[in-house]
């Protein structure tokens, strides 16, 4: 997408997704059965009050190119990024617990020196560690996989929730795309859940029952592999201006995330560009 459209966008006049839909003049119908649980299910919450900014990028983004999975998982794009750096560059399971002038301590206590420090970390992390930041609100969502020998649809279509009812909002079968990311003679089943849960530990009957109503008795011999909920999925962003570029915390402190820019990975891989280029142009 060029920069001239982004900049249309986001100097946009600014609304709520739902009323921008209601003025743009879609039927109740296609907005409660379409718009609705589809944006829902992006923006992670129910009620489309994310900014009309963030609507219409998410809009054209998809209308201008296809969706897609990595056939190895979402974990091979870090992989890609890794396999550029120089062996030894990067050290995993090493918790950063502050910055300092001139490098970071991490929690074993080892100091690193470091000429420049990005902070490329989720929203929560980065404003415990530099306090000046401010932490947006976050929202929430629930992701539980089931594995079966038939899949309930046979096309590679995310089902939607158009009924307004019941805790799922939409369901898909990755594996009918990336046939690898099911266990070994099944299917995988993806159903997400948006929002605050607030009987963790009913969720997967809850679910279950619900996917009962709309596949039957096929169900009950889907076999629950695992349960995520993750409270800070995305950085709420009912206004958004992307910064731009205004990655420099300070000289030598540069941060960088989706946070920063729209609250998706292509607003992540954009605001670590932005910082990669303050931090050169501050060192030529």
């Amino acid at each position: 997408m060029s920069r001239s459209s982004l900049d249309h966008i986001f100097n946009a006049p600014e609304t709520s997704t739902s009323d921008f839909l209601r003025r743009f003049g879609f039927s109740p119908v296609v907005t409660e059965r379409f718009f609705h649980p589809f944006f829902s299910g992006i923006f992670l919450e129910n009620k489309l009050l994310t900014s009309s900014r963030m609507f219409e990028f998410v809009f054209r983004m998809f209308s201008q190119g296809d969706a897609a999975l990595p056939a190895g998982g979402m974990g091979t794009m870090a992989e890609q990024l890794l396999s550029r750096l120089p062996e030894g560059t990067v050290r995993l399971n090493s918790r950063v617990m502050s910055i300092e002038a001139g490098g970071i301590t991490l929690d074993s206590g080892q100091s690193i020196s470091a000429s420049s420090v990005v902070v490329a970390t989720d929203f929560v992390s980065a404003a415990a560690l530099i306090p000046r930041l401010q932490s947006p609100s976050s929202r929430s969502t629930a992701c539980l996989y089931f594995a079966a020998s038939k899949p309930p649809v046979s096309d590679p279509i995310l089902v939607l929730n158009g009924e307004g009812r019941g805790l799922v909002n939409n369901l898909c079968v990755p594996s009918i795309v990336a046939p690898t990311y099911a266990p070994s003679g099944t299917h995988l089943i993806s159903a997400s859940v948006i929002g605050p849960i607030s009987q963790p530990g009913a969720l997967e009957q809850a679910v279950r029952s619900q996917m009962l109503e709309w596949f039957g008795a096929e169900v009950l011999e889907w076999r629950h592999l695992r349960t995520y909920w993750i409270p800070d999925a995305l950085p709420a962003q009912s206004t958004i201006t992307p910064a731009n570029g205004n990655s420099r915390v300070s000289r030598g402190l540069y941060v960088c995330g989706d946070y920063r820019d729209t609250a998706s990975i292509n607003g992540a891989l954009r605001s670590g560009r932005h910082a990669a280029m303050a931090l050169v142009e501050d060192q030529q």
